[in-house]
């Protein structure tokens, strides 16, 4: 959740304090564990254990294949007692707990997630809206049947209004002694075998929210079950449209009360939020039990592949995720039977869940090598079947919220999040009162050191070369002019704009990475800035990495390791595009052993020979979930296919892609398939270095593009139709997501950094509400949102804590002192520009362009004038 709040308390050398209670009080060991169940809830698991690997194992890969739900199987689910866990002995039910129906819904998704799903929805939401909100004779007619033999469904989506209950487009109108029901619902789970729907529609659209109703439909009432989505996973559990054309139904099937559909959605939906986490918990270590002993079986260079540290840090991390979703799932189960609010539980449970079922799931495949990829073993079924879960019952990115709370720091590490916090003496008060707290901003790719080269460029100036105009003078000219002192003046000068622009983490693309003097000097400027960074080390064009790069990227990983402070080590490896698998394979090797956790790549789809799917192969499929590839623009469908499969960060910077020719930002394509995406600033002497443009430019861009499409139609050979958008769909939330905890995803970093959270490191920026351009903003969510990414620039940053450190306070860094870097920088950068024009002086740019454009394969007739 991104939070903003109205205080930041910072508690200076905080000590831990202990008070031994008297012996009457409750010993530590008398309190039971998390995992502590009923023999009842026991019996369940077991129960459930047997009839999934019995029954539903040897069924999974031909109803995945056929994609529909063996009858054999739902059967089963009735004879088990699985279809009414907690419905009364009364109605046929089994009268178990909550907690029991959790586990069953975990147990079920270790074997097969779609078998899982049937389970959850039928349970959580139909059973529960009839015992919650159903009168005495609802309860005896419907919930019997729902126990002992007929499916139940939950339609609230349509084709608009996804789980948005204000927008529901499908009408109730009232008769005499019945409703008519017209309209259609979109993504209905259990739609093809159901008997039984709960059906969403409005009585009235003018009263909002106050005007939904839910509605007992009986599918002999005169549902149409229309089209059957073909889905990447979970394909055994239907997904189908349902149409309601002139649907009467009895006055006495209304269930809540006339107008309290949306109470009724709104209370089931943050139960279900449980069950769903439920899903994940069991399919993540599902897939985690079917990868992990055949690492033990598959064998390379005389071992099993298990028995190597490397892979056993993975699967030992996947086993801790997995554990962390489940404490989280069960602990708000037990909150919701207790009675307690579970709200903020059930969330952060399915939020969590849902990371760590993709992330397992994608990571078995790797463990498994080649034949994760094939069907033959099923892994890959859990991944497909992972995708879902970040479009079920809600987004997994969390809202953005706005919120009247104090924060407090204590070391590097938020540790509380409330209102009114009472202030430890030692503490230091930041007065946070009209301004926004915010998360810090993280900047997925941008070259620091680059700050050195603005406007001395040439043959013209910088900020109107192409993409490739800039590799050679830059790249080719420029970079290795710099000497390591002139690097390290430039790179600070680099790292406290970033700084200074609210930016707390980056992943530092370290092209002058060209001697250890180069290396050493640049880390110590980002060091001395107070800048989180992942510092990519970059593997230049050397075939293979020459000694002093394998040896100094040792010694470097080993410093850094010994520092544990806020500078990790990266690998920036563009080679990986054209290498042999062999190259690959060590300079991945090297810099595993170095400690590098992500490799970060540039790819220009518009720019390279080959598709980033033929890239893939021709490395021997050496990319994983710890890479970051730069722009990605305008990508053929396979390729996103298989980033989706790999789990690879997507890092997109607007302003230079459009500036250089890139193409159309990638951002939205992202979030459309569920790709991880942040933004970043790329090379700041193209473009502005701060991340207000880059999420205004790409908010507008993508606007942009949208109404031209809907203006111009696809068919520019026939009259454009003209279309208006009734609303916008690309949004200012979306764009600081992006900025925030996006960001933090695609660098794998999301359990750390990037939004207020407790427990997460203290990277937090304060943004004036008093300046000419953000006052009179009102302090609602939407409004706040919409004046960081519409209004806000620099110098309304304030205050940046990076850490737990104020590294910039009332607009002015702390870190150094800005006057000195500047005297230094001066100096320094009139020796380089000084070395550059007389270099150009000798370079036939003509000639350079095209020895660069033959290198990248691409011909004349596509180069325009």
């Amino acid at each position: 959740m991104l939070r903003i709040c109205t205080r930041t308390i910072i508690r200076r050398n905080a000590l831990r304090h202990v008070r031994l209670l008297p012996t009457n009080r409750t010993l530590v060991s008398q309190i039971p564990s998390l995992h502590t169940f009923t023999e009842e809830e026991e019996m369940v698991r077991e129960s459930v254990r047997r009839f999934a690997v019995d029954e539903v194992a040897p069924r999974v890969r031909e109803m995945d294949e056929k994609e529909l739900m063996a009858p054999e199987i739902i059967k089963g689910l009735f004879d088990q007692g699985l279809m009414g866990i907690e419905t009364s002995t009364e109605f046929g039910g089994s009268e178990f707990s909550f907690t029991a129906a959790v586990i069953a819904i975990e147990e079920l998704a270790k074997i097969d997630p779609a078998v899982s799903v049937m389970c959850d929805v039928h349970n959580t939401l139909v059973n529960t809206i009839f015992r919650v909100y159903g009168t005495r004779e609802q309860q005896e007619k419907y919930l019997t049947q729902l126990a002992q033999s007929k499916i139940g469904s939950f339609c609230l989506s349509e084709p608009v209004s996804g789980s948005d209950a204000f927008a529901l487009q499908t009408r109730a109108e009232k008769k005499s002694d019945h409703y008519v029901l017209n309209g259609s619902k979109m993504w209905i789970t259990n739609s093809l075998e159901a008997e039984i729907f709960l059906v969403f529609a409005t009585i009235d659209p003018s009263k909002g929210y106050k005007g939904i109703t839910c509605f007992i439909v009986e599918k002999g009432m005169g549902i149409q079950v229309a089209k059957k989505e073909q889905k990447l996973g979970i394909r055994a559990s239907s997904t189908c449209t349902l149409n309601f054309d002139d649907v009467k139904v009895p006055i006495e099937n209304v269930i809540g009360g006339e107008g309290n559909g949306y109470k009724v959605a709104i209370q089931i939906l943050n139960e279900g939020r449980i069950g769903i986490a439920g899903q994940m918990v069991g399919l993540a270590q599902g897939a985690f039990d079917k990868a992990v002993p055949y690492t033990l079986q598959r064998k390379q260079f005389g071992r099993a592949v298990g028995e190597f540290q490397g892979m056993q840090f993975q699967q030992a991390e996947a086993a801790v995720q997995i554990e962390a979703a489940r404490l989280l799932t069960y602990n708000a189960a037990r909150r919701k039977e207790e009675g307690k609010d579970f709200v903020k539980e059930a969330a952060m449970a399915k939020y969590y869940s849902s990371i760590v079922a993709q992330r397992v799931s994608g990571a078995a495949i790797e463990w498994a090598g080649g034949v994760g990829f094939t069907r033959e073993t099923g892994i890959e079924k859990f991944w497909r079947d992972s995708k879902i879960f970040n479009k079920t019952s809600t987004p997994s990115e969390p809202q953005i919220s706005f919120e009247v709370k104090d924060v407090l720091i204590e070391g590097n590490k938020i540790i509380k999040v409330e209102e009114s916090i009472q202030a430890p003496a030692d503490a230091v008060i930041i007065d946070a009162r009209n301004h926004i707290v915010s998360p810090g901003f993280i900047d997925t790719h941008r070259h620091l050191w680059q700050a050195g080269m603005r406007a001395i460029v040439k043959p013209k100036p910088i900020a109107d070369q192409t993409l490739m105009e800039y590799m050679c003078s830059v790249r080719t000219v420029a970079q290795p002019l710099f000497t390591a002192e002139e690097m390290h003046w430039s790179q600070l000068v680099g790292a406290c704009e970033a700084v200074v622009a609210g930016v707390t983490t980056v992943l530092d693309q370290a092209q002058g990475s060209q001697s250890p003097a180069h290396v050493e000097r640049a880390i110590d400027a980002t060091r001395l800035s107070g800048l989180r960074s992942i510092y990519a080390y970059f593997r230049h064009e050397i075939e293979p990495w020459n000694e002093w790069g394998k040896e100094h990227i040792l010694e470097i990983g080993r410093k850094l390791r010994e520092e544990n402070q806020r500078i990790t080590l990266g690998l920036g490896y563009d080679p990986i595009t054209w290498e042999s698998p062999e190259d690959i394979q060590k300079t991945l090797a090297i810099a595993d052993e170095a400690g590098s956790h992500l490799t970060t790549v540039h790819f220009v789809n518009t720019h390279y020979a080959r598709s980033f799917t033929e890239t893939y192969k021709a490395s021997g499929e050496a990319f994983n979930s710890n890479f970051v590839l730069s722009h990605f623009n305008h990508a053929v469908p396979e390729d996103w296919e298989l980033v989706q499969k790999l789990g690879l960060g997507i890092a997109c910077t607007p302003e230079t892609e459009l500036a250089m020719s890139h193409g159309q930002c990638a951002l939205f394509n992202c979030a459309e398939k569920g790709v991880k995406a942040g933004l970043g600033i790329d090379t700041h002497i193209i473009c502005s270095g701060d991340m207000f443009g880059q999420m205004r430019l790409a908010l507008q861009s993508a606007r942009s593009i949208r109404n031209a499409r809907l203006f111009l139609g696809p068919n520019l050979d026939q009259p454009p139709p003209q279309a208006l958008p009734r609303k916008l769909i690309h949004t200012a939330e979306h764009m600081l997501r992006f900025a925030t905890l996006g960001g933090a995803e695609t660098l794998n970093m999301a359990d750390k950094i990037g939004s207020i959270d407790v427990g997460k490191l203290a990277d937090i920026i304060l943004i004036s509400l008093s300046s000419p351009n953000m006052l009179g903003t009102s302090r609602d969510s939407e409004s706040l949102v919409s004046a960081v990414v519409a209004y806000a620039n620099v110098s309304d940053i304030k205050t940046v804590i990076i850490d737990g450190e104020v590294v910039k306070r009332d607009g002015e860094l702390t870190k150094v002192k800005w006057s000195d870097v500047v005297e230094q920088f001066q100096i320094h950068h009139a020796k380089v520009e000084t070395k550059i024009k007389e270099a150009s002086l000798n370079i036939d740019w003509e000639e350079a362009f095209e020895a660069l454009r033959e290198s990248w394969f691409i011909t004349t007739e596509r180069i325009a004038p």
